[in-house]
């Protein structure tokens, strides 16, 4: 599974030429390779198939995926200690000119 931020760096990397630009046939840039492979598919497809409340533990990884959405919004990002107190009321620094 690629993460959120690992295609922000695919895509930053493409775009820098650092690697080839995938483009699909009507020239529009794709970061989907991975998930479109027939094997990913077929995977997926069959997962889909078996998915029930009491197997989608067995099918997902739930906490990789719980986890990726918390720290793509910002929370449980380690090394941040979400008990110690923080300003909140902080001047908009001003234009430097």
């Amino acid at each position: 599974m690629t993460a959120p931020i690992g295609q922000l760096v695919q895509l930053w990397d493409r775009l820098t030429g650092a690697r080839p630009l995938d483009v699909d046939d009507e020239d529009r840039v794709r970061l989907d390779t991975w998930e479109l492979d027939p094997a990913v598919q077929n995977t997926v497809t069959e997962r889909w198939a078996g998915a029930t409340s009491d197997t989608i533990t067995e099918l997902a990884d739930l906490d990789w995926f719980s986890d990726e959405v918390r720290r793509l919004h910002g929370f449980s990002v380690p090394g941040v200690d979400y008990t110690h107190a923080v300003e909140t009321d902080v001047p908009w620094p001003a234009p430097t000119t």
